[in-house]
């Protein structure tokens, strides 16, 4: 009760979201997690978390991981992620397409 009168509730928040997205990558390496994971609706939910500005480093990571199973490739094009990302990288990085080619290299 202390701490949220306090103010800690927020950053404590975050904080859980910055570890869930950590341990959904941890997830992730293990090829038949990629398709629960899928089916559980992650790819909504982190892509969400990457319009809000959070984890977006390590949710990179678990896209990375669930684009090579055929689930995980179509539950993100069907979520459009693909333009999501490329957005999120153009606004972090000033825009442009060479700045966005930048992350890839």
């Amino acid at each position: 009760m202390v701490i949220g009168v306090l103010g800690a509730v927020e950053p404590l928040r975050a904080r859980a979201r910055q570890d869930a997205a950590l341990a959904l990558y941890h997830l992730s390496l293990i090829p038949s997690n990629m398709t629960r994971l899928v089916r559980a609706g992650a790819v909504a939910t982190l892509l969400s978390m990457v319009r809000s500005g959070e984890s977006t480093s390590r949710i990179l990571l678990v896209f990375c991981n669930l684009a090579a199973c055929p689930d995980g490739k179509g539950a993100m094009l069907d979520r459009n992620a693909v333009a999501i990302l490329v957005g999120k990288l153009r606004k972090e990085s000033g825009g442009g397409d060479k700045a966005v080619a930048s992350w890839f290299c």
